[in-house]
């Protein structure tokens, strides 16, 4: 669910806006557990724990959660422009 004012996803827990970058806490929590994200995403449960450890979810990542979610988390977008 998405909040009109802010445009960011809805804290399915808190019941606010969300305006922070996904952070791994955030995308585990979204699927319900380290082992449901990993399957959610194809990928195996320590790949996701890794994320998790380094406080990281890699940018690809981000992107397929982004589409998965239907925009209810969003990718971090980077700030950098293209030469």
């Amino acid at each position: 669910m998405i909040d009109e004012t802010f445009g960011a996803p809805i804290d399915k827990y808190f019941g606010v806006p969300n305006t922070r970058r996904m952070t791994p806490d955030l995308l585990i929590a979204y699927f319900g557990g380290i082992t449901a994200t990993a399957k959610a995403l194809g990928v195996k449960p320590p790949s996701v724990s890794e994320w998790k450890s380094n406080g990281v979810v890699p940018e690809g990542r981000q992107y397929q959660v982004e589409v998965l979610t239907g925009g209810e988390l969003k990718a971090a977008r980077s700030t950098a422009k293209a030469a």
